[in-house]
Formats: C-alpha cells, sequence, structure tokens
C-alpha cells in the first residue's frame, strides 16, 4: 500500500510540473509534496468509505467514520502547517 501511494504522489507531482511547464510558472516541488501528504489521506479514506457504503451499507459506524475523517483532517492541517514537529533523539 505505502508504495502504491509514493507512486500516486509522483505521478501527481509529475502531472503537476508538467501543468506548470506548460502554463509557464514556475514549480515548487516541495509546496507540492507538502499539499499531497496532506490531502490525499483524506482523498483516499472518502475513497474507501463509498466503496464500503456501496458494498455492505452500515459495516462501518457512521460515528467511526466522521472520528477518522477528523483525525484525518487535523494530520493533514498539521502536515501542511507544521504546527507540532517530533523531534528524534537519535
Amino acid at each position: 500500500m505505502k508504495k502504491l501511494y509514493d507512486k500516486f504522489m509522483k505521478l501527481n507531482i509529475k502531472a503537476a510540473r508538467q501543468r506548470s511547464q506548460r502554463r509557464g510558472l514556475t514549480f515548487n516541488e516541495e509546496k507540492y509534496i507538502k499539499r499531497y501528504k496532506a490531502t490525499l489521506p483524506i482523498l483516499l479514506w472518502y475513497i474507501i468509505v463509498i466503496l464500503f457504503a456501496k458494498i455492505s451499507p452500515g459495516f462501518i459506524p457512521e460515528i467511526v467514520i466522521l472520528l477518522i475523517f477528523l483525525i484525518l483532517t487535523i494530520k493533514g492541517l498539521n502536515d501542511y502547517f507544521g504546527w507540532v514537529k517530533i523531534k528524534n533523539t537519535d
């Protein structure tokens, strides 16, 4: 799953780079990596929820769906803005 996630992110960054070149804009790869790290988990969660809703409605309680969505949103905002930083003690 991690390899698929990384490959999807690389493809999105490659497409964004090409789009920027076509428009004649400067491309900041770090900015796009931050943006995709913040939004991709939420988008993947939406896809999983939609699949479960079609296959087996009521399988996951609504409170669990909302709680995971809230956690992913807070994590994405933290990844984007860098409010909380974890330091390694190595």
